[in-house]
């Protein structure tokens, strides 16, 4: 990450993330609150860019560039991030054809309507892509009480459609292989 938004209480914190070089690839900060000359030079000399929010929206309005330029298939729709469930975290770029896919061909191989479960936070991807293909589909979504009721919740909605997360998947291949030890001991 090159360029990081936040508040002037903040700056410190990130002054010394540079400082000590943990973050070699942070080029920019972006103060929400006012700030003087004297606190740029203080980033300066820590080979830190500060502008204040101010300075980016002034900018932005004095560009020649249209911020409303007509989208292509091509255009990078959003830059989603992993977890780092399995390994180190990872950035995607998601193209607007990606997401236009599921609006044009609303059946595409799902089944239909799609009744699916959403045990993520609304701001992650998966999550947000759950709620677009149950209102194309006209299907239903449901809200997981938490992972400890995660198997109960499936059980009363009945997802047709599910998707998993790493965490998930080796939740669910614990429970699996519990239950499969279940049996043996039966016998």
């Amino acid at each position: 990450m090159t360029t990081v938004f936040c508040t002037k209480g903040k700056l410190p914190v990130f002054y010394e993330i540079k400082k000590d070089g943990f973050s070699a690839c942070l080029t920019t900060l972006v103060c929400l609150d006012h700030i003087d000359q004297a606190e740029k030079d203080r980033a300066e000399t820590l080979g830190l860019t500060l502008l204040s929010f101010t300075e980016v929206m002034e900018a932005g309005e004095s560009t020649d560039v249209d911020p409303f330029e007509k989208a292509t298939l091509e255009t990078i729709d959003r830059m989603i991030y992993t977890s780092g469930t399995t390994g180190d975290n990872k950035g995607v770029l998601i193209k607007q054809k990606n997401y236009l896919y599921n609006w044009n061909n609303p059946k595409g191989g799902y089944p239909f309507p799609v009744t699916t479960i959403s045990y993520l936070n609304s701001a992650h991807t998966m999550d947000f892509g759950l709620l677009i293909l149950a209102l194309i589909t006209k299907g239903k979504i449901g809200y997981s009480t938490g992972l400890h009721n995660w198997f109960t919740d499936c059980q009363l909605l009945k997802p047709n459609f599910l998707p998993v997360i790493p965490r998930i998947a080796k939740m669910i291949e614990k429970r699996f292989n519990e239950e499969i030890l279940s049996w043996s001991e039966e016998d």
